[in-house]
């Protein structure tokens, strides 16, 4: 009975993260028009939405993620105070994983089904796997590992 308070409590703010997400999509496919922003912002939510539940998962009081529309790209955040080094790893990581087999099952249903650009989710895949430990995941995991080196010494 406290789970489903606990969802309905969130139900402003989850229809926050969905309109913030369609926003990034209406902007982004009214100067593209091509059906690979839908598969763009469906992986950029999975990647956000992983990182919001590995941190719930975690103990973390994490915020829901919400998305700023920008044209050709989207700025995403969720808050998620109060881990530990150890657990800013996971969550870090986290994000990155599920974007990826996002994109690659995407990937593997426009083979089948052919929705776009098969080398265009070929590329976000790949990107999503590799960018992100390069980008800001990948600086958040660098500095809680370094932290965690720095504590064991």
């Amino acid at each position: 009975m406290k789970k489903i308070k606990s969802f309905f409590r969130n139900i402003p703010k989850l229809t926050w993260t969905i309109a913030s997400a369609s926003a990034v999509a209406a902007i982004n496919y009214s100067i593209v028009h091509s059906s690979f922003v839908f598969f763009a912002i469906l992986v950029l939510f999975a990647h956000e939405i992983a990182h919001y539940f590995m941190a719930k998962k975690l103990g973390s009081n994490a915020s829901l993620p919400i998305f700023i529309p920008l044209p050709l790209f989207a700025i995403a955040f969720t808050k998620a105070p109060g881990l530990s080094n150890e657990s800013k790893i996971k969550v870090a990581l986290s994000g990155p994983l599920v974007g990826f087999l996002t994109a690659f099952t995407l990937f593997l249903l426009n083979i089948i089904f052919n929705f776009t650009n098969t080398i265009g989710i070929a590329i976000l895949a790949i990107s999503e796997l590799f960018l992100n430990f390069v980008g800001t995941d990948g600086a958040k995991y660098r500095t809680a590992k370094r932290n965690i080196a720095l504590c064991i010494s």
